[in-house]
């Protein structure tokens, strides 16, 4: 017997009054929450939760980075059209 969660639409702030806001807010933090603990005790039942997992050390931490390697790695200049 499992727990079976509805996912939340996306609503825009825009359309909602102040108090819906809020609501929403309290909503989607309990939603948290609750994922949270059924991890939690999925771990003390001794079953597998989800896994952690780390970033690529292979990408580039920032866009500047990035775009250098992209011109290094493949071994021509940009080519400009006129």
């Amino acid at each position: 017997m499992g727990i079976k969660l509805t996912k939340l639409p996306d609503l825009s702030p825009e359309n909602l009054t102040d108090s819906e806001s809020h609501l929403w807010l309290l909503l989607r933090e309990r939603e948290e929450c609750i994922l949270q603990l059924l991890d939690e005790i999925a771990r003390l039942k001794g079953e597998k939760g989800k896994p952690k997992i780390k970033p690529s050390r292979l990408e580039p931490k920032n866009k500047a980075a990035k775009e250098d390697g992209d011109a290094q790695e493949s071994g021509s200049s940009p080519v400009k059209v006129a």
